[in-house]
């Protein structure tokens, strides 16, 4: 079944861990995003210790999961790119496609915004210690979900949003 469809928020993973195969195989898809001006802002970085994904965690009230997940990434940018105007939406598409890519390996995973907030970035900052001119855009646990969610059928096509002009 397409990805596009089988994809869903997933905040409870089993134990089972996850390889350094399919670790690669989903930044790499984070990679292929396309970006403006072909900037690719972003650094990745990852974790498997408990204690630094419970740090992370603490850095928004909406990051439980962080703590959940065999992996956890971190989805940060330069914000002195080529067109840092642009770099949370580069940011948001390669976030997309590693996801997309996770659920095409069975392998579930939830976006915990940090960016645009600025008291989120600044504690990710500082949890991670980042250079001055990298920010956080957002956390993404990676792990084998505890449950299986339902595909996504027609419930999501609403005909009342497409505007034909």
């Amino acid at each position: 079944m397409d990805p596009l469809f089988t994809r869903r928020s997933c905040r409870s993973f089993t134990d089972d861990p996850v390889t350094d195969e399919d670790v690669h195989a989903v930044l790499l898809a984070a990679m292929a995003a396309p970006t403006a001006v072909n900037a690719r802002p972003w650094e990745f970085y990852l974790t498997r210790d408990p204690d630094l994904m419970a740090c992370l965690a603490a850095c928004s009230p909406y990051a439980h999961p962080a703590t959940q997940a065999p992996v956890l990434v971190a989805a940060c940018y330069h914000d002195d790119c080529t067109a840092p105007e642009y770099a949370q939406i580069d940011m948001a598409i390669a976030c997309e496609n590693l996801m997309v890519s996770a659920a095409s390996r069975g392998l579930g995973t939830v976006l915990l915004g940090i960016a645009p907030e600025d008291d989120r970035m600044a504690a990710v900052k500082d949890v991670l210690d980042l250079p001055e001119h990298v920010r956080c855009f957002g956390l993404i646990p990676l792990g084998h979900p505890a449950h299986e969610a339902a595909p996504h059928g027609d419930d999501v096509w609403d005909r009342d949003r497409v505007h034909w002009l």
